[in-house]
């Protein structure tokens, strides 16, 4: 189990009840993936409130950056090909 959501609550039928605030959990997981960061690695950013000052957690902007220039060197490195 890898944990990135709270277990959710269940209908009599067994279906998961998601909140808001898991579905805009899904959406950034899901957004971070898309940029193919690793499961793990998201999980500090789902700990922060998306409404966050940026400039509260310069330990996850760095990350961030960190995270676009490798992306940006395997484009890179893929348009030499």
């Amino acid at each position: 189990m890898i944990g990135l959501l709270p277990l959710a609550e269940r209908k009599d039928n067994g279906h998961r009840i998601y909140r808001e605030t898991d579905i805009d959990t899904i959406q950034l997981i899901s957004c971070l993936k898309k940029t193919g960061m690793a499961l793990e690695d998201m999980r500090p950013f789902l700990m922060v409130s998306a409404e966050a000052d940026p400039s509260d957690h310069p330990d996850l902007v760095e990350l961030l950056r960190n995270h676009r220039e490798t992306i940006v060197s395997q484009i890179t490195s893929l348009q030499r090909l």
